[in-house]
């Protein structure tokens, strides 16, 4: 990945938890609330990629983009143990609700 693949890689994963999160706020609102579930994790998955991406790791699996994140993130201190739990209680919750 050269630098600015790097970077327009990165603002594409950001547009798509956008993209997400505007669809999950809207599914809450109506009522559906196992689609909002997806939504929001989808949402918390491309920005986590984002994440990953400036540290110049690529994910190809979700369970890989956790592992990873734990591994960037959660060990050096920049995010909290219970970050990265939350993340796979939702990562449950959206599988149970598909």
């Amino acid at each position: 990945m050269t630098e600015g693949n790097k970077y327009m890689n990165i603002s594409e994963e950001l547009d798509r938890a956008a993209s997400s999160m505007a669809s999950a706020d809207i599914l809450i609102h109506s009522g559906y609330y196992n689609d909002a579930v997806s939504r929001l994790y989808y949402a918390i998955f491309h920005t986590m990629k984002a994440l990953l991406l400036s540290e110049g790791s690529e994910p190809k699996t979700q369970e890989g983009a956790l592992t990873l994140f734990a591994k960037h993130f959660v060990k050096t201190g920049v995010f909290a143990p219970q970050d990265s739990h939350t993340f796979s209680r939702l990562m449950k919750y959206r599988e149970e609700a598909d």
